[in-house]
């Protein structure tokens, strides 16, 4: 999926603009970071990549068409977006996961609990069983829940909301890496907001920064 804002602007009720004139293409396969300061619209960027909030100015294209002519749902089951604060469902560490199987077309197959259990094993989650209550994990392992879930529905485009910020630095760079991988193995499109250093090794990056009420602008990596 190719993704284009031009010159987009957002603001909220009657506030000075939040991002102004934002002009950014996303290829198939691209691996962009987002940096800049706290509230500087870092998330609302996000947020604007697959609808939960529509800019008050410019346009953005999906493969070519406005982004109001695309039907919803349809654009986030392709456009998967994991927030910073993770949000479980009601249920279990299985049911959680196997939560974006039941929006898959039918010829899926749905994973089985061995699968399941390795994706968490490579994250770290030896100690997470599947019928625990998700709800009672760590911020830091429902962060990697629902990375998980997110990644078992194949998704077009990742929105990342500073994935690692619960974990340590040995979890975290597996989460990384995992990322990394979707990216450079199958294609994937990777937006990534991060207020680190993070480099990825992986695969090949752009790095870009926001300014509050200004436009975006590329550094180099």
């Amino acid at each position: 999926m190719k993704i284009e804002l031009k010159n987009v602007s957002l603001r909220f009720d009657d506030k000075p603009d939040l991002l102004r004139d934002v002009n950014l293409t996303i290829e198939k396969g691209d691996f962009l970071l987002i940096r800049g300061p706290s509230g500087c619209g870092k998330t609302s960027l996000l947020r604007l990549l697959n609808r939960l909030a529509d800019p008050v100015g410019g346009e953005i294209l999906f493969d070519g068409q406005l982004s109001e002519d695309d039907e919803v749902t349809s654009l986030r089951r392709r456009i998967a977006y994991v927030q910073q604060t993770p949000v479980m469902l009601e249920g279990n560490v299985r049911e959680n996961l196997l939560f974006g199987s039941l929006f898959r077309s039918a010829g899926d197959v749905r994973p089985d609990d061995a699968k399941l259990r390795n994706r968490m094993n490579s994250l770290l989650l030896d100690d997470v069983g599947l019928d625990d209550v998700a709800s009672n994990l760590s911020v830091g392992q429902q962060q990697r829940v629902a990375l998980i879930r997110t990644m078992l529905t194949g998704p077009d485009v990742l929105l990342c909301d500073e994935p690692t910020s619960a974990l340590d630095p040995d979890s975290a760079r597996l989460v990384e890496e995992s990322i990394e991988d979707m990216c450079a193995d199958d294609s994937v499109s990777v937006v990534m907001v991060t207020h680190g250093t993070y480099q990825p090794e992986k695969a090949e990056y752009r790095v870009f920064e926001i300014q509050q009420g200004e436009g975006l602008m590329e550094v180099a990596s």
